[in-house]
């Protein structure tokens, strides 16, 4: 039991050995002088607190606004655009006012609970407190993923954060509703905007999907009897945070039914897909 100085058979450097509460321990030092200072400084140690306090100490971690901005570059390369914007909005506008000056090892659930009844006191729609929480929990999971910290303080607060039931539930239009809709658009939009409206209304696509389609995306069979008449859906446009094509949303072309109604319209059908091509830029 101790701290002794001792020299390996067959080198010239001295070594200082910790024998402590059955915990042994060799640190190679060099020089005999050396050694003794090691020595010392050691037992003093061990005096304080044992054999815990000669671990090397844990780097810092990193600040959650630092942490953040490297796993949203991450997102950005690996998740669609839309999904991307979301965590950085929801970052920018919630979690780094709170957290960002944090550092990781030092959020805990209190704080997080905290965190979601400032935003309730500040009469935030719950699905919005829902959202910042789970951009808070999508980061500290990664962190956890890094071994920057062990838990994620985030997870498990579901009952605190449930969305918020519509007041009222979307109803789909009824058959007279959808013939006086399209009349309206007919007699009043341009031939375009009708063509957009028709589109949506017999062929139910997102306003992403029909703004992607192109021409060779129609598949108008080889008469007015035959069934295998289908749109293609394989890109959807994204207007709000990339402005680009995109795959659509479940990253697998799928195809769409075309009406007989849809497919005998030639002059919508030309006016969407021959000179109305998506509105790029």
């Amino acid at each position: 039991m101790g701290v002794k100085v001792r020299k390996p058979d067959g080198r010239s450097s001295r070594c200082v050995v910790i024998d402590h509460q059955g915990e042994r321990k060799t640190i190679a030092v060099g020089s005999r002088q050396a050694a003794e200072r090691v020595k010392r400084e050691v037992e003093a140690r061990l005096a304080l607190g044992g054999m815990a306090l000669l671990q090397p100490e844990k780097p810092a971690r990193p600040l959650l606004a630092e942490y953040a901005a490297e796993w949203l570059k991450n997102v950005e390369h690996e998740r669609k655009p839309s999904t991307a914007g979301f965590y950085g909005q929801y970052l920018r506008l919630y979690v780094l006012p709170r957290f960002g000056e944090s550092r990781l090892d030092n959020i805990e659930r209190e704080n997080v609970k905290r965190f979601i009844s400032d935003l309730r006191a500040r009469n935030f729609a719950k699905n919005t407190i829902r959202l910042a929480v789970t951009t808070l929990r999508a980061v500290l999971s990664a962190a956890v993923e890094d071994k920057l910290i062990e838990h994620n303080p985030a997870l498990g607060l579901g009952r605190f954060v449930k969305s918020e039931k519509a007041t009222r539930e979307a109803t789909s239009l009824k058959p007279k509703e959808v013939e006086r809709l399209l009349s309206i658009a007919r007699d009043e939009l341009s031939l375009a905007d009708h063509a957009l409206i028709f589109t949506a209304v017999r062929a139910g696509l997102r306003e992403g999907e029909i703004a992607a389609l192109q021409w060779g995306d129609i598949q108008f069979g080889d008469g007015e009897d035959d069934a295998d008449r289908y749109i293609l859906v394989q890109r959807n446009y994204d207007g709000r945070w990339s402005r680009k094509m995109l795959t659509p949303k479940s990253r697998k072309p799928r195809r769409v039914d075309t009406s007989r109604e849809l497919r005998a319209d030639a002059k919508i059908t030309s006016q969407i897909w021959g000179e109305r091509v998506v509105p790029v830029g």
